[in-house]
C-alpha cells in the first residue's frame, strides 16, 4: 500500500534537490556564465594578452567535426615546421573550423586579386583546411597587428594578405618578395596549441612589375603560396625544387615535399 504521507516526503525531496541545482544555475546565467563553461568548472580558462589587454582565448565556433574530408600525405619528408608542441608534434590550424581570410586593398596592385584567390584555392585544395573569404579590407598588414579588432567582430582577426615596399617593410629589403606567419595559442581551456590568425605581406614594387606576363603571374601565385605556407605552419627546406625553399628558382608548382607538409598542415586535432 502507498503511504500518501511518504509520497508528499518523496516529493518535497525532489523539490529541494531541484532547487539546489536550479538555484546555482540561475545565478550563474545572470552572472552571464555559460553552459560551454559550466562544462569545464573548475578549470582555468586561457587567457592571452593583446595590445596591453588581457583577453579570454573565444570558444570554437560549431561542432567539432572536418569541415573537408582529410588529404592523403605523400610518401616525401622533405618538409619542415616551423612550430612544435613540447612531444615534438607540429602546431596546426583546427580543420573543424574555417581559416578566414582578407585581403587588403591598401598599395594592392592591379589584377592581383584574382592571383590571391587562386594561391588560397591551392592551398585549399592541399591542406583539405577550408578557407573563408571574407572580403576586402582598408586594414594595412602587419605583424604588430592586434588579435582581436571591432572591425572584424568577435574572436580572432582572420589571416591578412597585404602588400608594402622594401622602404616601409625592412624584412622585404634585397631579394625577399614576401614574408609570412601566424601566431601559435591555447585553445579556450586545456594545453593543446592551435595556429591563429595570421598575416602574409607581398612587396607590391616586386610583384607590380610581373603582372605584364603570363610567367610573371605565375611567379606571383607561387609567392603568395609560399607565404601562405608559412601562415600555415610550414617552414623553410633545403631542396630547391620545392616551393618551400628559401630562395625562388622558378618553382611555380607545390613539390612533393610542400604536398606532404600541406597535407599534415591540414591534419591536425580539432578544438573540442
Amino acid at each position: 500500500m502507498w503511504d500518501a504521507r511518504g509520497m508528499t516526503r518523496v516529493g518535497k525531496i525532489v523539490a529541494v534537490a531541484v532547487a539546489i541545482v536550479a538555484i546555482p544555475l540561475l545565478v550563474m546565467a545572470l552572472l552571464g556564465v555559460s553552459w560551454r563553461e559550466l562544462r569545464h568548472f573548475g578549470e582555468p580558462r586561457n587567457v592571452v594578452k593583446d595590445d596591453g589587454v588581457t583577453r579570454d582565448i573565444p570558444f570554437p565556433e560549431g561542432p567539432a567535426r572536418r569541415l573537408l574530408p582529410q588529404v592523403s600525405a605523400t610518401a616525401s619528408t622533405d618538409f619542415t615546421f616551423m612550430t612544435l608542441d613540447p612531444a615534438g608534434a607540429p602546431v596546426r590550424w583546427d580543420p573543424c573550423r574555417p581559416v578566414p581570410w582578407v585581403l587588403s586593398s591598401v598599395g594592392m596592385p592591379r589584377l592581383a586579386e584574382p592571383l590571391v584567390q587562386e594561391a588560397v584555392d591551392n592551398l585549399q585544395d592541399a591542406t583539405g583546411l577550408q578557407f573563408e573569404f571574407r572580403g576586402m579590407t582598408d586594414e594595412v598588414a602587419s605583424f604588430e597587428r592586434p588579435l582581436f579588432q571591432e572591425r572584424y567582430g568577435d574572436g580572432f582577426a582572420p589571416v591578412i594578405v597585404g602588400w608594402s615596399t622594401a622602404a616601409a617593410t625592412p624584412e622585404l629589403v634585397g631579394t625577399v618578395s614576401g614574408i609570412g606567419g601566424s601566431r601559435a595559442l591555447p585553445g579556450a581551456y586545456g594545453s593543446q596549441r592551435y595556429l591563429r590568425t595570421g598575416t602574409v605581406i607581398i612587396d607590391g614594387d616586386d610583384v607590380r612589375t610581373q603582372m605584364a606576363t603570363t610567367a610573371g603571374q605565375a611567379h606571383v601565385t607561387a609567392i603568395v603560396m609560399h607565404e601562405l605556407a608559412h601562415v600555415l605552419g610550414l617552414g623553410h627546406v633545403d631542396d630547391p625544387s620545392q616551393l618551400m625553399y628559401a630562395t625562388y628558382d622558378a618553382q611555380s608548382t607545390l613539390g612533393a615535399g610542400d604536398l606532404a607538409g600541406l597535407a599534415l598542415a591540414g591534419a591536425g586535432p580539432c578544438e573540442p
